[in-house]
């Protein structure tokens, strides 16, 4: 790759044979010489001027930084000595001496030139220079993770390259900008961490020269910079496209092409003066000269040498271990550090790669890999970032890489999702396996240590890896100071689910697959406000999101809980779980909705329960309960605190009760509305309303997706089944009394 202008690495980690170019990470593929020769073709960016349309094994196409900002981002000085001289200036750099071998008079005047070209682009905003804290960017270099690529920071000089301190720190905040192909990954800092990185580092910052460009000199640079085929790397506006050079006969011979012409044009191991030098150790000329005589044919690397390649490439080797190769340097390992000290090397050092694509979802891989996501907070290293352009299917050839080395359960047991909710939101709070004394869940702190959140672990996992871990995590992850809950199978707590270990962790697994929008395990609270029934209902009555400004939330036993809409005078949600957490309404100024703080949450239809209907196919209409024939009434509290709610309609007072009723296993929620006034031709009640309505038994059961209806009424029910979503039901008052009762599960 042509690195101009990238961060200066002067510190590079041992390479193959004392080479003249230092890849980081090269010395790991030196078992696969194929490899390493691809490796280096790419980095030498020889497809930028020689084509090679079927790519390097796999590689991500090498790009060079694009040059626009120049003038404003880098010192003259150095810009002037690096292209005289990249190897001196940057030791190691694949960037090769454009002008070596030519005479010196003529190669001085051309790298004036080209510098006053290029220290004229620029911005029209120059750079004004920022310094930070030099303590904190000390700490932060060892902290983040800086150390175990570039080592001790006595070893850099970057004030040598930019301009100013500010300048480094934009390139430190965001160093994939431009050059999106750039090994140095983001490393997610802050500016103010950056800065403070930044300003460690140039310990003494100079001031800027104030560089002048000659015009005559810039011209005369345009022009060099395009003879010498500068372009086919590098651009120099934003967005702007590379120009592959052509010979004096038309296009320069393609890679395949090359094989048998080692020792000529750019691969001469002495400078010519015609060419561009790369300054190869002989052992790299002879891994280039090998790659080059299969280019044509070349042998297609299994996913795994992909994935080992890309990985050398990357220097992922610099921090983690994969099938025995790579993970921290004896030397490095004391900088890596973790704000848990009892969770021992665990916390602090970056986990092995063995069998990650049998482990981790492909779509999560690809995001930790691309953005840098992390789930550890007690890792103060921090996961590169390292752009889409670097990571393009790596994450699929993990997965195939490692497919079957995890062994596939057999299918797992049907557990219902009501009481997978409730056996496995049991089993990872505090009364069950107390998986919260240890991890986080959904950003609310553990009892104990702060380990990796629970809320990820489906977006994270894998199943299979997942269920075979549970039972021995040490088997997947020596050294792990995650419990075995199921020794030898065998379940921990017999008293839940029957102690069927199997049915248990499946449980756990579709309680996590809510993610944060489960219900907080019992222990945690994301609140000091969260309202808990006891043998007593709670009321909230405040604004509910899709429970309108004039909702009153209950909160039953049994954890069912019900938003009721006192402006439509009708139940608009029912939900599992936790009942509310008041701190949105309690703290401050308390404005906006306040959602439910459980799960399993159910709009029910909107607009009243009740209508008079012309006939009994009429549409059901669309009001809701603010008309001149209703009012609201309030509500009456029971010994129990269950409310019940009253109001008028047309009449007709109506009692509106609901209470936790169990069945089976779980509770469900009962609701029995009592009418009594005169009769009403067209009195009609909406029993149930939505898409793909099934009616499960004609005698007044239904279903519309999880929720399940079951509905009697006092006298002559007539059920109607509407346009295929809605249940409606006659109702004859005649007697001056009617009872209705409607069961909810879901």
């Amino acid at each position: 790759m042509h690195p101009f202008f990238r961060i200066l690495l002067l510190f590079t980690l041992p390479s193959l044979g004392g080479a003249a170019v230092d890849i980081p990470g090269l010395e790991h593929l030196k078992d696969n010489p194929a490899a390493a020769g691809n490796l280096l073709l790419n980095e030498l960016q020889c497809a930028s001027c020689h084509e090679h349309k079927t790519g390097f094994a796999g590689l991500p196409a090498g790009t060079a930084p694009d040059l626009s900002n120049t003038g404003n981002r880098l010192k003259a000085d150095w810009v002037l000595n690096f292209i005289a001289s990249p190897g001196k200036v940057k030791p190691g750099s694949a960037h090769p001496d454009i002008l070596a071998g030519k005479h010196a008079g003529s190669a001085k005047v051309q790298t004036e030139a080209i510098t006053h070209y290029l220290m004229m682009l620029k911005r029209p905003q120059p750079i004004s220079d920022k310094r930070g804290s030099a303590e904190k960017g000390k700490a932060l270099y060892g902290q983040v993770g800086c150390i175990a690529c570039h080592g001790k920071s006595e070893n850099l000089d970057p004030g040598a390259k930019f301009s100013n301190t500010f300048a480094f720190a934009g390139f430190l905040q965001d160093p994939l900008k431009s050059n999106p192909g750039c090994r140095m990954p983001s490393l997610s800092l802050t500016e103010e961490e950056a800065l403070d990185i930044a300003t460690f580092l140039i310990k003494t910052p100079g001031k800027t020269s104030g560089f002048l460009s000659d015009f005559d000199k810039v011209k005369q640079g345009q022009s060099y910079f395009k003879s010498l085929n500068c372009s086919a790397c590098h651009t120099v506006t934003p967005g702007g496209k590379l120009v592959q050079p052509e010979g004096i006969l038309g296009p320069l011979p393609s890679l395949s092409e090359l094989a048998g012409k080692e020792g000529q044009g750019c691969l001469n191991p002495k400078p010519t003066g015609s060419w561009p030098f790369f300054g190869l150790s002989s052992d790299q000329y002879k891994l280039v000269g090998d790659a080059l005589k299969t280019i044509a044919t070349p042998a297609k690397p299994s996913p795994s040498e992909r994935v080992a390649t890309r990985m050398a490439l990357l220097n992922c080797y610099a921090c983690h271990s994969r099938d025995g190769v790579g993970g921290p340097a004896e030397d490095r390992d004391k900088h890596f550090h973790t704000t848990q000290q009892a969770m021992g090397p665990e916390g602090r050092l970056p986990p092995n790669l063995n069998e990650t694509g049998a482990k981790l979802n492909p779509s999560w891989l690809k995001e930790v890999l691309g953005k840098g996501t992390k789930v550890r907070p007690y890792m103060l290293t921090r996961m590169p970032g390292y752009g889409d352009h670097n990571i393009h299917q790596l994450a699929e050839d993990f997965a195939v890489a490692d497919k079957g080395k995890i062994k596939p359960v057999a299918a797992p047991p049907n557990v219902k999702i009501r009481e997978a909710l409730k056996q496995g939101r049991l089993m990872v709070g505090s009364k069950g396996l107390a998986c919260v004394s240890c991890h986080t869940f959904g950003g609310t702190p553990s009892l104990g240590v702060q380990g990796m959140d629970l809320a990820v672990m489906k977006k994270r996992l894998q199943s299979d890896w997942y269920r075979r871990y549970m039972v021995n995590p040490i088997a997947l992850r020596p050294g792990t100071r995650m419990p075995s809950f199921w020794p030898n199978g065998k379940s921990t707590k017999p008293d839940i689910l029957g102690g069927d270990s199997l049915r248990q962790i499946e449980a756990i697994w579709k309680y996590l697959a809510l993610g944060e929008k489960a219900s907080v395990p019992s222990g945690l609270a994301r609140s000091g406000m969260m309202l808990v029934p006891g043998d007593e209902a709670r009321i909230y009555r405040n604004f509910i999101q899709g429970a309108g400004p004039r909702a009153i939330g209950v909160g039953y036993p049994g954890e069912v809980n019900l938003a009721w809409d006192a402006n439509d005078l009708r139940p608009a949600l029912i939900w599992q779980g936790d009942f509310m957490d008041a701190s949105k309404h309690w703290v401050g100024r308390g404005s906006g909705f306040q959602g439910p703080a459980g799960f399993n949450t159910l709009n029910l239809p909107r607009g009243l329960s009740l209508a008079i209907l012309e006939d009994e196919d009429a549409p059901w209409p669309s009001t809701g309960g603010r008309t001149p024939d209703t009012r609201f009434k309030g509500y009456q509290l029971d010994e129990s605190r269950f409310p019940a709610f009253r109001y008028i309609f047309h009449g007709i007072e109506v009692t509106d009760y609901y209470e936790p009723f169990e069945a089976g296993d779980a509770f469900v929620l009962r609701r029995t509305m009592t009418l009594k006034g005169k009769a009403v031709k067209g009195l009609t009640y909406l029993a149930a309303s939505g898409e793909n309505l099934q009616v499960i038994e004609p005698g007044g059961k239904f279903r519309i997706g999880d929720l399940t209806v079951t509905l009697t009424v006092s006298k002559d029910p007539r059920f109607k089944l509407r346009q295929g979503r809605e249940i409606t039901v006659p109702l004859d008052l005649s007697d001056g009394t009617l009872t209705i009762t409607q069961v909810y599960d879901w």
